[in-house]
């Protein structure tokens, strides 16, 4: 999955340890992982575990909204992680623009009072780190119950571990952000040094660790306690990036919540005190309510100076029950509050708010290619194209853009010439899909190149992740060439059908797209009559619009070939609306020729199924048309492709058939060419080779479709 996380600021602090340690864990799984935030110490850790971190303003604007839609936009996140209720409003503001998957954590009770109720969003998946802040959310805010989930803060309880350490001194520990409005704990440690000191047989020592707007009282407090001690008793550290080596090395811990929880995987014994209140030491009889408040000690009494005291000396003079704490603290984070379990427990909710970001939607996926010009090889790009996600997904829900608005049975049909239709169509979709053929090309027209950028552009506007799916790239002139790279920026895979659109691909400057080399849909399965016997026919694919000349020689040279292998002869449309009057006139002219000879030549039945029969039941092809070739080389049938069209010279070299290739029509090379064809080994690996391409494609686009992780 790829996944954004936001957060304010990421200093020293509990929200932001957390979403580091669950940032690490998911990209140690293989997730693809990207912090946006204004900056501070965690974040410069974060290039150090392979996540990225964008720089995004802490102010809420518009110009921060801007640049968070544009980070969506270019990453397509799988989920949009808020840590922060001012990230969340402006993950609110984005989706007034296009729609993503949101996820916030609650990490804190949150001020129910103007003007913040003013900025509080929370989307369909909501996960409160506490029972009291879910119950908080549900009656101060109106969440609905059933939305939040209550995943605990998580620990590594590898880094966090016990360790033995020499008893030279007793050495009290707090770890926390050291705000007026959570420096409560280290106030009262420097103010009960100087008691606790004459009550211990050891010397004392006092570690403070975090940064905050409270340190100059804390340090002028410090200051003030080691001199009445008469000597120094309480440190300041400040901010700490790594304190694991501060647990290990304590013998109590002071504090609250997440830093409680690490002080327990380090098998310390625990007093809960904070600015929120006071529980004392941290036992099995009472943990279960002070779990309740993720170990925050909301809502109990108020911490005071003597209580304290009392609780450290208490530990201080019994060195057994500080082990037996600290071991049942060690195994019960263990247990429930494990990172890799909190990092699990999150996923779901990604895969939850990803569930119902798909069911919103109108369709999974829009289809685009040139579908509904009655050209069977595009009609049959497209039937494979459904086919292969329908086995993967049954479920799955289709929209196809068609020249007359029609589609095949049980998909969307989208008139693609209606705008307001296809607009609406994409912001109801998941994806686009840019199906098979020779799209993106100039040599026929420059009106359909730019039809197929604006779609590529609107869908990226709109946060839609793009594929070209086995698509043929070309021919370009430079004007178009340096439109399609800027444009294929934004798309997340480029699957290409031969090595020759590849190396096109190659030249242009597209460092964050994902290029595959594929293969045509139509290749996705491997016939089950490879190399059988045929019947004594050739198949022949006339291509309609060249001039007639050339057309009385093609049909020449096909009968003269006929007559030389003694083979009939069947004449067929790829493109009716294009063909048939070349199938006619080509019929016309060798019927009387075979006729002499004893053989016939026939008009064929023009539609997907009979041309597909027609090929895999002849001896030989010769074509014009591409998918005439591509079906014979499934099919194990001896092919001759006509030079004419960039493409076939691409396929037929992309499958080692070149000597194939006719680039002289006249009768002599016509029998050369097909004498050649016939007497090539039959290469079922090769169509397996192919086969795995074209269906590694389909595995792609099923990925993307369902925003599921891939790798290339």
């Amino acid at each position: 999955m790829k996944i954004v996380m936001l957060a304010d600021t990421l200093h020293i602090g509990g929200a932001e340890t957390h979403l580091f340690e669950l940032s690490r864990l998911l990209a140690f799984r293989g997730h693809r992982v990207t912090v946006l935030s204004a900056g501070g110490a965690t974040a410069d850790r974060l290039a150090d575990i392979g996540v990225a971190h964008r720089l995004l303003p802490d102010a809420i604007n518009t110009e921060t909204a801007t640049t968070l839609a544009r980070v969506i936009r270019e990453i397509k996140p799988h989920a949009v992680h808020a840590h922060t209720r001012r990230r969340a409003f402006l993950c609110r503001a984005v989706l007034t623009c296009f729609d993503f998957p949101a996820v916030f954590t609650a990490h804190a009770m949150l001020s129910p009072r103007f003007p913040l109720n003013q900025i509080s969003y929370f989307p369909p998946d909501v996960i409160a780190v506490s029972r009291d802040i879910k119950a908080h959310l549900c009656r101060r805010f109106g969440v609905p119950a059933a939305r939040v989930t209550v995943i605990e803060n998580g620990v590594d309880v590898e880094r966090f571990h016990p360790a033995e350490r020499p008893r030279r001194e007793f050495t009290v520990l707090t770890v926390s952000r050291q705000d007026r409005d959570c420096a409560l704990t280290a106030a009262l440690l420097c103010q009960i040094a100087p008691a606790l000191q004459a009550g211990l047989a050891v010397p004392l020592r006092i570690v403070i660790a975090g940064g905050g707007n409270n340190l100059p009282a804390l340090r002028a407090a410090a200051r003030r306690a080691n001199i009445t001690c008469g000597r120094r008793v309480a440190e300041l550290l400040g901010n700490v990036p790594d304190t694991a080596p501060l647990y290990r090395d304590c013998d109590v811990f002071v504090g609250v919540s997440r830093a409680a929880m690490e002080a327990m995987a380090s098998a310390k014994p625990v007093i809960l005190c904070g600015n929120e209140g006071y529980m004392g030491i941290l036992t099995e009889e009472n943990f279960s309510a002070a779990a309740d408040s993720n170990l925050c000690a909301r809502g109990k009494e108020v911490a005071t100076p003597h209580r304290l005291l009392t609780d450290l000396l208490v530990l201080a003079q019994s060195p057994l029950r500080r082990e037996a704490l600290g071991a049942f603290g060690r195994k019960t984070v263990c247990r429930h509050y494990s990172a890799d379990a909190m990092a699990e427990r999150t996923l779901r909710v990604y895969r939850r708010a990803l569930d119902r970001f798909r069911a919103g939607r109108q369709t999974d996926a829009i289809l685009c290619g040139y579908y509904g010009y009655g050209n069977f090889g595009d009609e049959l790009i497209l039937r494979h194209i459904v086919d292969a996600q329908r086995a993967r997904d049954g479920g799955i829900r289709l929209g196809v853009m068609t020249a007359d608005g029609s589609a095949p049975e049980g998909t969307v049909g989208i008139h693609r010439y209606h705008m307001p239709e296809v607009t609406r169509a994409l912001r109801r979709s998941g994806a686009l899909i840019l199906g098979g053929g020779s799209l993106l090309q100039d040599a026929t027209s420059r009106r359909s190149l730019l039809y197929y950028l604006s779609l590529i552009r609107a869908a990226h506007r709109m946060g839609l992740p793009v594929m070209l799916y086995a698509n043929g790239l070309g021919p370009l002139s430079p004007t178009a060439k340096s439109l399609c790279e800027k444009m294929l920026r934004t798309v997340d895979v480029i699957s290409l059908r031969d090595k020759d659109s590849r190396d096109m691909v190659r030249e242009m400057n597209l460092p964050n797209v994902s290029v595959v080399l594929g293969a045509d849909p139509v290749l996705d399965t491997a016939s089950d009559t490879y190399g059988q016997p045929r019947l004594p026919r050739i198949a022949v694919f006339p291509k309609g619009g060249a001039d007639r000349k050339r057309e009385l020689i093609l049909a020449d040279s096909v009968a003269a070939t006929a007559i030389a292998l003694r083979l009939d002869v069947a004449v067929a449309a790829m493109n009716p609306h294009e063909d048939r009057g070349a199938v006619r006139r080509t019929v016309e002219r060798i019927a009387p020729q075979l006729a002499a000879a004893g053989l016939h030549g026939v008009e064929a039945s023009s539609t997907p199924d009979a041309i597909a029969r027609l090929v895999g039941r002849s001896s030989l092809v010769i074509s014009e048309r591409l998918h005439a070739l591509i079906l014979a080389f499934r099919e194990g049938v001896p092919s001759v492709g006509i030079d004419g069209d960039p493409k076939i010279g691409a396929f037929l070299r992309e499958i080692g058939c070149e000597p194939c290739l006719c680039n002289n029509i006249s009768p002599q090379n016509m029998i050369s060419c097909s004498k050649r064809a016939a007497d090539s080994p039959p290469r079922r690996d090769i169509v397996s080779k192919f086969a795995r391409r074209a269906h590694t494609d389909a595995d792609i686009a099923h990925a993307l479709i369902h925003r599921e992780g891939f790798e290339f």
